[in-house]
């Protein structure tokens, strides 16, 4: 059957035409396997291939969709022929996702890795754990470290212009002599000195003075 704009039938209903052609199938064929079917009753157009000698549905268009008939069967691409650009307006839904370069400019990565087979950099504005977060090396020029334990497992030396406590503080027995020097500007040093001497075995002071 012929359809040329000259001589052969257009097939666009109307009289000596021939009828609208609802099927686009296996030339020679009766009953083709690999088929275009125009579904009328669905108002979709259902698309099949032969599939081990028999007819198998694959997708389906329809008002404002494009879906596989069976779920999960439907590959787009494959690893040896590509589509180029992908451009969507609205939600990505996918189970997995393997990609060799991103750029995420928005939005939550939630319950995943980052980084966990090859670490990389990464600069954030803000970075929060609610559990624990373990940083091999870290260099910390600004904020506050609150409730935290410092050289809890492997202590090492510190750094500071002013150490303050509210609770008990808790010296290491110094291995030379300590001299703890009064100020003779205080109103009672002798006082100061008696506490001193109260206290010289907890501290592990060796020797005392008294300025004057």
């Amino acid at each position: 059957m012929r359809s040329h704009n000259s001589t052969g039938h257009k097939h666009d209903g109307t009289t000596a035409e021939g009828p609208v052609i609802a099927l686009i199938g296996d030339a020679g064929e009766a009953t083709p396997n690999n088929k275009v079917v125009i579904d009328t009753a669905n108002n979709q157009i259902e698309f099949s291939i032969e599939v081990s000698n028999t007819s198998t549905e694959q997708l389906i268009i329809k008002d404002g969709v494009i879906e596989p008939t069976t779920d999960d069967d439907i590959d787009l691409g494959s690893s040896t022929k590509e589509f180029k650009d992908l451009y969507l307006d609205g939600t990505a839904n996918i189970d997995s996702l393997v990609a060799d370069t991103a750029d995420i400019n928005a939005g939550t990565i939630d319950n995943a890795s980052v980084g966990a087979s090859t670490p990389a950099a990464g600069a954030f504005t803000t970075l929060s754990s609610s559990s624990l977060a373990t940083l091999s090396s870290v260099d910390i020029n600004g904020g506050n470290i609150d409730g935290a334990v410092i050289g809890a497992s492997t202590a090492a030396a510190g750094s500071f212009t002013t150490v303050s406590t509210t609770g008990q503080a808790t010296l290491l027995q110094p291995t030379s002599t300590v001299v703890l020097l009064i100020m003779s500007s205080s109103a009672t040093p002798h006082l100061l000195l008696s506490l001193a001497l109260l206290l010289q075995p907890t501290l592990g002071l060796q020797e005392l003075s008294l300025a004057t």
